[in-house]
């Protein structure tokens, strides 16, 4: 990768696309447009799924060879922050700071949408 900016062309405007909240088609737009920029693939974590879809607390993730990573670096804080915010980051830093350490778990969601949303408790068994 090049240089951030050459990296994440076209991508300026999600700084703040999530201050209000997301849902799983905004972690979609966001996730996918991001993941054909730079080729890391993100993913958001929620706690279950049922007939009215995701729900509970969630997490971002990166999925590297299908082992979780947590999200580092200031990109959680670049989608979610106010724009107006002083404190928000100008830019999400480069994609290789956004692999944190590890997760517990590989990656065995109970179930996933095939993009970038998966759940780990399926509430429609």
């Amino acid at each position: 990768m090049s240089n951030l900016h050459d990296v994440l062309t076209g991508c300026d405007d999600l700084r703040g696309c999530m201050v209000a909240g997301y849902d799983d088609d905004d972690v979609n737009r966001a996730f996918s447009r991001i993941h054909d920029a730079c080729g890391l693939r993100l993913v958001c974590v929620w706690e279950t799924f049922d007939a009215f879809g995701v729900g509970g607390n969630s997490d971002f993730y990166v999925d590297t060879d299908d082992r979780l990573h947590y999200l580092g670096g200031d990109l959680w804080q670049w989608l979610n922050g106010d724009p107006e915010d002083a404190d928000v980051p100008i830019t999400p830093g480069t994609p290789a700071s956004w692999i944190g350490s590890r997760a517990d778990a590989a990656l065995d969601p109970d179930w996933d949408d095939g993009f970038h949303n998966l759940a780990i408790a399926d509430r429609e068994e």
